[in-house]
């Protein structure tokens, strides 16, 4: 076999995904809802809405790194007690 199914090349073994640099990996919905402790429908709304940068890849929503943290921190108010 020479490496290809039905004519396509195999797919590699999947891995998360990750940018050089200072962007950092890209987190899933799942990861950012529970960083934020929210639901991941309220992750949806965040990057349907804008209020959260994002990227496609492919159909899924992927969020850098850097964004959350850039999000968390225009966003935090104060510290309750």
């Amino acid at each position: 076999m020479d490496g290809h199914v039905d004519g396509f090349p195999e797919k590699p073994p999947s891995a998360p995904l990750e940018f050089s640099g200072s962007h950092g990996r890209l987190l899933t919905v799942s990861e950012v809802a529970e960083r934020l402790s929210v639901s991941r429908a309220t992750v949806y709304n965040l990057t349907s809405c804008g209020a959260l940068p994002h990227l496609r890849v492919s159909n899924a929503i992927r969020v850098r790194q850097s964004s959350l943290e850039s999000y968390l921190a225009e966003n935090a108010g104060p510290a309750r007690s």
